[in-house]
């Protein structure tokens, strides 16, 4: 008999996520461990992706065009900016 499960299928996808993300870093493909890192609000696995590149500015690049693009919390869109190294602009900085 066919059950139904109880599980969140979204709580079990970010559980698996940084075990995905460090597939991403042995196969080569950083973008997708980007996306991964960004997906579930991992700066650790961001920065990760970062230094394990081998073209590093590259991957910051994409790392904040993707941030600035499809992160919708402009208060985590910070937090990666931060985790990247760039600054706020001015206006910003006085709240």
């Amino acid at each position: 008999m066919w059950r139904r499960s109880t599980s969140d299928p979204t709580a079990a996808g970010l559980q698996r996520a940084p075990l995905r993300a460090g597939r991403c870093f042995s196969d080569g493909q950083f973008e997708q461990a980007v996306g991964i890192a960004l997906e579930t609000r991992r700066l650790d696995k961001l920065e990760e992706a970062v230094h394990r590149s081998p073209d590093t500015v590259a991957i910051l690049t994409y790392a904040l065009r993707v941030c600035q693009d499809l992160v919708v919390s402009r208060d985590f869109r910070f937090e990666v900016r931060g985790c990247c190294g760039a600054p706020r602009c001015a206006r910003c900085r006085q709240r």
